[in-house]
């Protein structure tokens, strides 16, 4: 067990966590729950805030952490300094030039790393954060929403399919595997682009690649080997497995948006990704990722599949309402969508609790013996 905790770092956890709060009741306010007026911005603001205010200050933290560079560390600080222009309403524009900034940073992080070791999960990453970069600069033009949100869904989606290949490598030694995905990622993001031409076409093409790249890690990814384990490593593959089947939920959603004319398809299309796919990537590998950020170790507790389970049933109750055309139903779902979202924050911040003091009391005996 590491015996140092950072406490500089957990600020810009802070921020994360803050735009977190603040981007799910700006969702909530989406569908139809009343907040106070000066408020309303954060309804607006909800998808930057969940995306780059929330998980582009926490993959960008990570990734400093990582590569062991000072200047890494602009990326998390502009993205955390963004964050609080967008939920405290102060400047919508600044906050969008900070997060432009910030993914720039990231790009120039990716590169370094390839520049360092040439790696196929690192490639993957880069396209990720060359996504997000497009999505923030159609963000500050303007753009519609609809064809903004694609592109941060693949920064995202790229970066998690990027750490899965890279925590995979060990049982990733032949070739086709690896040639696979990189195909499959080079057409996700000419499918995300073309969107911007023709979206019918763009949507079709990048929703076969959502397809292909869930069932690429269903059959490549070292989850199908944990599952059989137990404790730690057998939560974090369940949860990857059933964010996989998010994945290609979304794929299929997209497709039928095209074709079906319900309008909440749209948000069944987005939150299966966004929710089903990330958060369970979150919830899977968030023991691990404040480990390495707190200098903390976390351990395993079996309440950690309550927020799991709550996050799922959650997700399929509002999708049923988005199918349905039922803004009650959905709602329902949005609000428990946030109580698994908040019970995850619970959860990981009492692991984190009884790790400090299980230190605490190691380095005590250690003094009481020596």
């Amino acid at each position: 067990m590491k015996q140092t905790f950072n406490w500089k770092l957990p600020i810009l956890l802070m921020l994360a966590i803050i735009s977190l709060i603040a981007g799910m009741f700006g969702g909530l306010h989406r569908m139809g729950m009343i907040l106070p007026q000066t408020l309303n911005h954060l309804a607006i603001d909800h998808g930057q805030l969940m995306v780059g205010g929330f998980l582009g200050t926490l993959i960008t933290l990570e990734r400093a952490v990582a590569i062991e560079r000072k200047w890494g560390y602009a990326a998390p600080v502009l993205a955390g300094l963004a964050s609080i222009f967008l939920w405290s309403g102060v400047s919508l524009y600044y906050g969008m030039l900070l997060l432009i900034l910030s993914s720039l940073v990231l790009i120039g992080m990716y590169i370094y790393i390839l520049t360092v070791q040439p790696s196929l999960h690192s490639v993957v990453m880069l396209v990720g954060g060359i996504l997000w970069t497009t999505g923030n600069i159609l963000w500050i033009q303007m753009i519609p929403f609809a064809f903004i949100a694609n592109f941060w869904a693949g920064f995202l989606v790229l970066t998690i399919v990027g750490e899965r290949i890279e925590l995979s490598r060990m049982i990733l030694q032949e070739k086709n595997p690896r040639i696979l995905i990189l195909i499959i990622t080079a057409v996700y993001a000419i499918g995300l682009f073309l969107t911007l031409i023709d979206l019918f076409t763009g949507v079709y093409i990048f929703a076969i690649s959502l397809i292909a790249m869930a069932f690429w890690l269903l059959k490549y990814d070292m989850a199908r080997i944990t599952i059989k384990t137990s404790g730690l490593p057998q939560y974090i593959a369940v949860c990857l497995i059933s964010g996989y089947f998010w994945l290609a939920a979304s794929g299929i959603f997209s497709i039928l948006y095209l074709y079906i004319p319900i309008h909440l398809m749209y948000d069944a299309m987005l939150h299966s990704i966004f929710l089903g796919f990330v958060f369970s990537m979150i919830f899977a590998h968030a023991p691990v990722i404040f480990t390495s950020i707190i200098g903390i170790e976390i351990g395993y507790k079996p309440s950690f599949y309550s927020h799991y389970l709550l996050l799922h049933i959650s997700l399929i109750i509002r999708i049923l309402g988005d199918l349905l055309e039922r803004s009650d139903i959905r709602l329902l779902g949005g609000i428990l969508n946030v109580i698994a979202i908040l019970l995850f924050l619970f959860n990981t911040i009492y692991a984190i609790i009884h790790s400090l003091r299980a230190v605490s009391k190691e380095r005590r005996n250690a003094m009481e013996h020596a």
